[in-house]
């Protein structure tokens, strides 16, 4: 591989690392409103859609990890 290519590579797990902190955030912050939610609507459609989004974000970090590791074994 040569540099612009390896360059490129890095270019990409850096947007990646971004992706990550802004998802990251906002599930944190999604996580936090969860967590404060009142007790008496914890059963509630919108407690189970934030509960879903939350699952979800965690899912999507997840593969941008992954996406990452693979990239960085491929340098």
């Amino acid at each position: 591989m040569n540099k612009l290519k390896r360059a490129k590579l890095k270019e990409a797990d850096s947007l990646l690392a971004k992706a990550r902190s802004l998802l990251s955030n906002v599930k944190d912050r999604e996580q936090d409103d969860l967590d404060n939610y009142p007790e008496n609507l914890q059963g509630s459609e919108r407690y189970t859609t934030m509960e879903n989004a939350i699952d979800e974000l965690e899912e999507a970090i997840e593969n941008i990890d992954q996406a990452s590791e693979s990239i960085n074994n491929a340098l």
